[in-house]
């Protein structure tokens, strides 16, 4: 049976416990147990206190993902999970999102031109834009 990479850790000023010895996949450091790709921070409450239900997952209360504190670790839904990424200004939406197609300028002249009684065709021939 194949042994576990060593697991070394690194304690930040603010407690958080990061791991520095594993690969970063989406900002969590990631393991492989028994052929399966897990989240340290999963990993470590599974440890710690049993398996997790799928429908919850393991919040970071510090806001840093690369920490595995259980002390900073708590349950949580996916929506208390949005709002904390919220609350701590790490969710990018708007012109911040990586995934953004428009600046709030655009989307100002979008609101302006269809309250002034521009179609949607007309405002996106104009500016552009398609599906």
């Amino acid at each position: 049976m194949p042994r576990m990479k060593e697991i070394k850790i690194e304690e930040t000023e603010d407690g958080c416990l990061e791991c520095t010895s594993h690969s970063v996949n989406c900002a969590y450091p990631v393991i492989n147990v028994s052929g399966r790709v897990v989240s340290m921070h999963r990993y470590v409450w599974e440890v710690e206190n049993g398996p997790i239900h799928e429908w919850l997952v393991v919040r970071h209360l510090c806001g840093n993902s690369r920490c595995c504190n259980i002390n900073h670790l708590t349950l949580g839904t996916m929506a208390d999970n949005v709002r904390d990424q919220i609350v701590m200004g790490r969710r990018a939406s708007g012109e911040d999102h990586k995934q953004s197609k428009m600046t709030w300028k655009i989307v100002d002249d979008i609101l302006t031109s269809t309250k002034n009684g521009e179609t949607g065709t007309s405002i996106a021939r104009r500016l552009g834009l398609s599906n």
